[in-house]
């Protein structure tokens, strides 16, 4: 799952003093109004002088100004390098089979908070999206193999891109045509071309990864607000930087009957019901390195045991570490009844979390 701006804004004046004066004042009655002037002023002036002195008016209120000479580069390119973007650029033929695989999907947004871990025993135990504000929009995508960027062992990843009316604040939908991806699970028996579930199955598995992320961004949360506090009541600050990471901004989405692929016959959800769910989350951009052979994405730990799947040297390992180190502090925080497992991501980005419980805790994480 890969790839977890503000405009520059420019003044009306400005752009319309380069522009010159207004176009409903006529260079006529323009030139007779500063006539007029320049006779009260100074009658002993002569024509010529009063139409110098409007011309030069004229220039000092529309804050004309000569124009700058432009920088441009004089390196040209290769002409072998031309040749072969001309013979590139020339030959390249519209990709109609892929332009007709787009689809555009009316849908709704639930994006999923970053609570503290007290709001959770209080009363939000779970992710809901009856209590999620939700909100409407668009996505963009081919539910093409092409488009894949990663096959799971239970789901499947897709990029896609999110339009929100009107947008977020921050996180996923806070830009138009945010590039983002979809997870749906698939049916792992038959393999490729990786075969759907049903909406109930589908709506099901997809709910849980939300309350996973849900209940994951409360702890790793809570495990920070444990580090700052030790890190006040300390003498001297840690002689080592701490990682700063966080949970992919994410939210579920229903898709809605109207959609082009929407299922079809007598047991297809009817016009303007929910027809399919996705898990949306950012894409979690590659970690800068020299190295051609590191892989974006890094399992830290895995859920089959508490220590780094890394060794020293490699890259990731402090993370790894600092990871592990989270364990022991949600393990001893909350009295040995949860911790969050399964870390991976980038250095800065989880993604994917399992939650392990102890078992005398009645419920099961899937």
């Amino acid at each position: 799952m890969l790839s977890k701006s503000t405009p520059a804004v420019s003044l009306s004046v400005a752009s319309s003093q380069s522009e010159g004066p207004p176009p409903s004042i006529s260079t006529a009655r323009s030139s007779l109004f500063y006539q007029s002037i320049a006779s009260d002023i100074a009658p002993e002036r002569t024509i010529a002088k009063r139409q110098h002195a409007h011309s030069s008016s004229i220039s000092s209120l529309s804050g004309l100004s000569p124009p700058h000479k432009k920088q441009v580069s004089a390196t040209l390119p290769d002409p072998n390098d031309l040749k072969d973007a001309l013979q590139s650029g020339g030959g390249t033929d519209l990709d109609l089979a892929r332009v007709l695989k787009r689809q555009l999907e009316p849908i709704d947004f639930f994006p999923i908070p970053t609570c503290d871990l007290l709001e959770l025993v209080v009363g939000n135990a779970a992710f809901s999206i009856d209590t999620a504000v939700p909100f409407t929009g668009t996505i963009h995508l081919t539910h093409s193999r092409d488009d894949l960027v990663g096959v799971g062992a239970f789901k499947t990843c897709e990029v896609a891109r999110l339009n929100l009316y009107p947008p977020r604040f921050v996180g996923l939908g806070s830009r138009a045509n945010q590039e983002i991806v979809v997870k749906r699970p698939y049916d792992r028996e038959p393999g490729p071309p990786y075969a759907q579930l049903s909406l109930t199955d589908e709506s099901t598995k997809l709910f849980r990864e939300a309350n996973v992320l849900y209940w994951s961004k409360a702890l790793l949360n809570t495990t920070y607000n444990y580090i700052h506090n030790c890190i006040s009541e300390a003498a001297d600050p840690p002689p080592f930087d701490i990682p700063q990471l966080r949970f992919v901004d994410a939210g579920l989405i229903c898709a809605y009957a109207e959609r082009p692929n929407a299922p079809k016959g007598p047991r297809a959800p009817k016009p303007g019901a929910v027809s399919m769910m996705y898990l949306a989350e950012e894409l979690i951009m590659r970690d800068f390195t020299d190295d051609p052979d590191h892989t974006e994405f890094i399992k830290f730990i895995h859920n089959g045991t508490a220590t780094p799947r890394l060794e020293p040297g490699e890259i990731g390992f402090e993370t790894a570490k600092f990871l592990a180190f989270t364990q022991h502090v949600q393990y001893t925080t909350t009295g040995g009844q949860v911790y969050i497992s399964d870390y991976q991501g980038s250095t800065t980005v989880l993604s994917d979390p399992q939650i392990l419980t102890h078992p005398y805790v009645p419920t099961t994480w899937h």
